[in-house]
């Protein structure tokens, strides 16, 4: 009809003139397609039991020629032009059409049905990441798949366990040839890109695996890095943003110590995270051999952290305080102290000497000038006193804020800055 009614057109048309006959070109005869179906697992499978008179009335209707073996075998003929046709799920779907859906019962699920929810690990894992970019860092991913190299232009020893690798059995190339073991190298790879194409600075953070090798499937361990440098940017910059993400994901009681031993950072200016005498992270000023090794020309801070053993040890329960009864009082105090005093000295003769009226302190301000005595710097907090019995006097705060400053003399030789 459709060929009749397109030649009927040429004519009326006059586009062309229709001849006598009619020729079929079809030189490759598509086979006829047959399936094989058991109409009671597609009841089944429905939850009806469309009975078979009608189960292959609906399928005639379809120009299905059906030819019914048993109760549990049907084998069909498909109409040529239904090429959708494969497996008897595609026999399901013509069913269900025409018998309704409307008219298929709506049935509860059977069997333990699970929650399609995150993990506490992943939930942990979003956490950091929503810190990482309120704090101004830009996420990063990167390969799994590195060069062996990597360890070598971060410095690390030769017997160090970071140069144990999961090799590739075969590698497109040597630029990725073993799994890694850290994330640093990658991180600054991301870093001197960015300084080729004069990036004026850069906050970046990645979460992602390193690999172990072991008997069997390597051991896997989740790691958190921070890689940055710019004009505004310095070692308490980075200290900054890995003690804010630390204490929001629920951190508590770690320790921030000197680190001199690791090679990839600047001696003095590198310091580990360490909770109940584990370390669990590294962060501060890169080795001046890095930074050439990578063309960086400029400082630039990381931070590598181990996030499983911050999963394992954070504490996700928050504990209501009541809101104070009596007011605070502070006093700010500024120390004169030798260079090679750390602020954590400082900090633990405040808390040892503060007894239980010691509300908080904060580090305010480090200065190193010509006011200063060569070799010296002065350090600056605001000590917060309060009572949760009575209102404090000033014989009660002086009492107190005297002997921190007599410890902090004795100790450490800090003097009350005068000008």
């Amino acid at each position: 009809m459709a060929v009749n009614r397109a030649c009927h057109l040429i004519e009326e048309l006059g586009c062309g003139t229709v001849l006598n006959g009619m020729l079929d070109y079809y030189p490759t005869k598509e086979e006829v397609q047959k399936v094989t179906v058991n109409p009671q697992r597609i009841n089944k499978l429905l939850g009806v039991n469309v009975p078979m008179d009608q189960f292959i009335n609906i399928l005639e209707r379809l120009e299905f020629k059906c030819n019914l073996i048993s109760s549990d075998k049907l084998e069909l003929e498909v109409p040529s032009f239904r090429l959708d046709i494969t497996e008897d799920a595609d026999i399901l779907e013509e069913i269900a059409r025409i018998y309704g859906y409307e008219n298929i019962p709506a049935a509860d699920l059977e069997g333990n049905a699970t929650a399609g929810v995150k993990t506490e690990n992943q939930k942990f894992m979003d956490k950091v990441k929503e810190n990482s970019i309120a704090c101004g860092l830009n996420e990063i991913l990167t390969y799994s798949f590195v060069s062996p190299r990597g360890v070598d232009k971060i410095n690390l020893p030769e017997n160090d366990e970071k140069r144990n690798f999961v090799k590739i059995m075969n590698p497109l190339g040597e630029e990725t040839s073993v799994m890694r073991t850290t994330l640093i190298p990658n991180m600054l790879n991301v870093l001197a890109t960015n300084v080729s194409h004069k990036v004026e600075e850069a906050y970046a953070f990645e979460c992602g695996n390193t690999f172990t090798p072991q008997n069997g499937l390597p051991v896997e361990t989740k790691k958190y890095c921070i890689g940055m440098y710019g004009k505004e940017v310095d070692f308490f910059s980075l200290k900054g943003i890995v003690e804010t993400i630390l204490n929001n994901v629920g951190l508590k009681g770690y320790e921030i110590e000197s680190e001199t031993t690791n090679s990839t950072f600047h001696p003095g200016r590198c310091a580990k995270v360490v909770y109940n005498n584990i370390c669990v992270g590294t962060f501060g000023e890169l080795h001046p051999d890095v930074i050439e090794n990578y063309n960086l020309g400029q400082r630039v801070y990381v931070a590598e952290i181990n996030a499983d053993l911050v999963f394992e040890n954070i504490t996700l329960v928050k504990r209501y305080s009541a809101l104070p009864k009596y007011p605070s009082t502070s006093r700010d105090i500024a120390l004169i102290v030798k260079d090679e005093v750390f602020v954590k000295q400082i900090e633990d003769i405040i808390k040892a000497n503060a007894s239980d009226i010691l509300e908080s302190y904060k580090l305010f301000d480090v200065y190193k000038g010509s006011q200063i005595e060569e070799g010296h710097k002065s350090i600056a907090y605001s000590i917060t006193y309060r009572s949760a019995e009575k209102t404090l006097t000033d014989e009660d705060v002086a009492k107190v804020h005297d002997k921190i400053l007599s410890e902090l003399s004795e100790k450490l030789n800090a003097n009350l800055r005068s000008n």
